[in-house]
């Protein structure tokens, strides 16, 4: 089943890769080609530019044609390899003639496909036995002893998982609660804690008391016109594929196109040029996708596969904790073309926290259901990654990762609530719970449902989960999302697109003006020649008014020393910003909001 994203501790790692574009390396790096993909008896995707050349003499190993006779004087299905993911049968001079068995999203092991274990049929979210942990990924049985590894073993929303011993474990599910001025929650089976007053906020009981939460009020509007919890659509607006409904007809992008979602398949092969996947491989995901994101309503997307890389590295054939920082800042193979695309690494194995899963992606900027659940920047592109074995539901779900979802049983932990006026959530309590999408019924998750009947669903505490949300963790039964889902991915469809043009060559932008893309801040930067420069970045965990401790903290604003040596976050302003004294400060280039200083 299908993974959320990395791990709360390399969101932070990654959160030091934060300038934009600083971490794109060179189209010519060694370890990255592209070639023709071969002729096959299948639909292909879009081969490779000319321009791009992989080393000389590299290509991925070709396929023989689906049946072809043995050699002459050469025995026919001696043997079986496992031959570009498949099996195939091999004559007895060790010739491939035929294939054997079509492997699809399972791994081909030993000349066969592996199937599903039957023992994971009744494991459920799995479980740790005395440090060992025991659990499925895509319908694989594994074991890993975390004592073993100097690890420990803890459940998370994807199953058991090995966790740094240092950690205090806790158990999924129980609501955050605070300990003085600090938000205790548990994410990834581990306590976290989260000090409200970091991110300008007080740690206070919800509305209904179902859980506690760092709250603050409401940061400036940055138009006029607009109220402490937003903007209301604009009557003369036009509507855009932003998952809003921009004119304010109560309709959400209603006539607006959003065109065809580029995607870039990375096949990660070997030296020799071996791969798990085929083109035939690439055209049945790419059918799979669209099915699952196609709607009958004016919400759906279309997706087409824009090229194919074949990355040429031993190394990511299994990418474990070590290599993902790599893979997720596309440091190989993230590389420049004329519009966004999605990345998607398609690989052997995966492993996160020393257990294999079948994906994983990085969401916007940590943020997921509309929320912010990671603290600190994160990279621009990030990734998906896709392991061969997997469910079929698998790449969709994790592009809706990569689009802003979170899973439909993920707990609200380190996310911010903000207040109105009034003291009042800006958000339906609904917003704030789960996976922050208000039409997906509640869900326990794994640990506590059994898919019994069909697609039905036993739960513990008798809730009844919709396990056929491609976000849940019912992967046999993923069929569809919902109509708050599929805005949300074209939020998150947006936010990358306008971030897209920022990445290969950083967007300048002028101070005050408000030129950035949604969810960039303008910030400075010590150019070259000594002077200061302006650019585009991912915004920041920090409110005007709230405390900051470095320069790419803040979310709409800059870091400003103040005279009792802390730092606060305070907007850029012109004459026109509202709630504002805009006055300029000693040492600032730029006018900036006295009021959010005080």
């Amino acid at each position: 089943m299908s993974s959320k994203g990395p791990p709360a501790w390399l969101y932070l790692l990654l959160a030091t890769a934060a300038v934009i574009g600083a971490w794109i390396l060179a189209w010519d790096g060694p370890s990255s080609s592209r070639r023709p993909a071969p002729k096959e008896a299948a639909k292909e995707p879009t081969k490779a530019a000319p321009e791009s050349k992989g080393p000389a003499g590299w290509a991925p190993r070709p396929l023989p044609s689906e049946r072809t006779p043995a050699q002459p004087g050469c025995s026919p299905q001696e043997d079986t390899l496992c031959l570009r993911g498949d099996a195939w049968w091999v004559d007895s001079c060790g010739n491939p003639h035929e294939k054997a068995e079509e492997c699809g999203v399972t791994r081909c092991e030993d000349g066969a496909c592996v199937g599903p274990d039957l023992a994971c049929a009744a494991m459920g979210g799995g479980r740790c036995e005395d440090g060992v942990a025991v659990g499925c990924a895509a319908g694989r049985l594994y074991r890993r002893d975390c004592v073993e590894q100097g690890r420990q073993c803890v459940l998370t929303e994807e199953g058991p998982a090995c966790a740094p011993a240092e950690g205090t474990p806790c158990v999924l599910g129980i609501p955050p609660r605070c300990d003085g001025g600090t938000l205790v929650s548990c994410a990834d089976g581990l306590q976290q804690r989260l000090d409200c007053a970091s991110v300008g906020a007080s740690c206070q009981p919800l509305r209904g008391g179902w859980a506690d939460a760092c709250v603050r009020p409401s940061p400036p509007p940055q138009r006029l016109g607009c109220a402490a919890c937003g903007c209301e659509p604009d009557n003369e607006a036009d509507e855009l594929c932003n998952g809003r409904d921009d004119d304010g007809d109560g309709f959400v992008d209603e006539g607006a196109e959003c065109g065809v979602v580029d995607l870039v398949a990375v096949v990660v092969a070997d030296a020799a040029g071996n791969t798990d996947y085929t083109d035939a491989d690439l055209a049945t995901e790419l059918e799979r996708i669209n099915l699952y994101f196609a709607r009958d309503d004016d919400l759906g997307l279309s997706f087409r596969w824009a090229d194919t890389v074949y990355l040429d590295s031993e190394a990511w054939l299994e990418i474990d904790d070590t290599e993902l920082q790599a893979v997720l800042t596309g440091s190989a193979h993230v590389r420049q073309r004329d519009a966004f695309y999605i990345p998607i690494v398609f690989t052997r194995e995966l492993l996160v926290d020393d257990v294999p899963r079948p994906g994983l992606a990085t969401p916007p900027n940590g943020i997921c259901g509309g929320v912010r659940r990671v603290q600190g920047r994160q990279p621009v592109v990030g990734g998906v990654i896709i392991a061969k074995q997997r469910w079929e539901s698998t790449v969709a779900h994790e592009i809706g990762h990569y689009l802003g979802l979170c899973h439909t049983h993920a707990p609200t932990t380190d996310a911010v609530s903000e207040l109105d006026d009034e003291g009042q959530p800006c958000s339906e309590p609904c917003a704030l719970q789960g996976d922050g999408i208000c039409d997906t019924p509640s869900d326990p998750g794994p640990v506590s449902c059994q898919v019994i009947d069909g697609c039905d669903l036993s739960c513990e505490d008798g809730e009844a989960a919709d396990a056929t949300n491609v976000m849940a963790y019912y992967p046999s039964c993923r069929t569809q999302f919902t109509a708050e889902q599929a805005a949300t991915i074209r939020e998150g469809l947006s936010w990358r697109r306008g971030w897209y043009a920022c990445v290969f060559e950083p967007c300048s932008c002028r101070p005050s003006e408000g030129d950035c893309p949604e969810g960039m801040t303008c910030s400075p930067f010590d150019a070259d020649d000594g002077g200061q420069r302006w650019q585009c970045r991912l915004d920041g965990p920090s409110p005007p008014g709230a405390p900051c401790s470095t320069a790419d903290a803040c979310d709409g604003g800059l870091c400003v020393r103040q005279a009792d040596g802390g730092s606060t976050c305070a907007r850029m302003c012109n004459a026109q910003t509202p709630q504002c004294q805009c006055a300029p400060l000693t040492g600032i280039d730029v006018p900036l909001c006295v009021d959010d200083l005080r």
